[in-house]
């Protein structure tokens, strides 16, 4: 009677013990499908949070697009022209012809005002390939929160200067590089 009895209580105890992993297990599985439930929903609102920001980075270029379209092109005067040929990622191209002593953010707004333009990119030279700093600084701001968003490291703001400083004096062949998050664009 008193083997029937311990074995009963072993089996009790087995059960009771076993009912209690059980138990650890799926509070376990809980606290995860929850943190997961949580990471999920952070995730899901910093790509909201991303979209909203960079659908109002897109409206505010496509505003000073349209403002500097408005302007007018300038047409140079003078001797000391250069002529600058410029490549889109699509293939498309145009040449314009800047004074030696313009500011090179005016090759930006030629730039940004071209059909093909994407919404975020950087202008390079081709041969030595070098970066061209012509963007002032509203577009730099919006241009490095995209480029930290997509994981790279922006560079740092360089004013503009004129070719001549820089050393562009004869014709160049100039690059923009597309960094648009959708490549549908342009």
């Amino acid at each position: 009677m008193n083997n029937r009895r311990l074995m009963q209580e072993q089996e009790k105890a087995y059960k009771e013990s076993a009912e209690r992993d059980k138990q650890k297990i799926l509070e376990v599985k809980k606290a995860k499908q929850e943190k997961l439930e949580a990471e999920k929903k952070q995730k899901k609102k910093q790509n909201e949070m991303e979209q909203r920001r960079q659908k109002r980075d897109m409206q505010v270029i496509a505003e000073m697009r349209k403002q500097l379209k408005l302007q007018g092109e300038h047409q140079p005067i003078g001797n000391d022209l250069i002529n600058v040929q410029v490549r889109f990622p699509s293939g498309k191209k145009f040449a314009k012809k800047f004074a030696l002593d313009d500011n090179l953010e005016k090759l930006f707004t030629a730039i940004l005002c071209h059909d093909t333009c994407p919404d975020f990119f950087t202008v390079a030279t081709g041969f030595p390939r070098s970066e061209i700093h012509c963007a002032p600084e509203w577009y730099h701001s919006l241009l490095s929160a995209q480029l930290v968003a997509d994981g790279l490291a922006p560079s740092p703001f360089r004013p503009a200067s004129s070719f001549r400083a820089v050393g562009l004096v004869k014709a160049v062949g100039v690059f923009v590089n597309n960094h648009c998050p959708y490549s549908d664009h342009h």
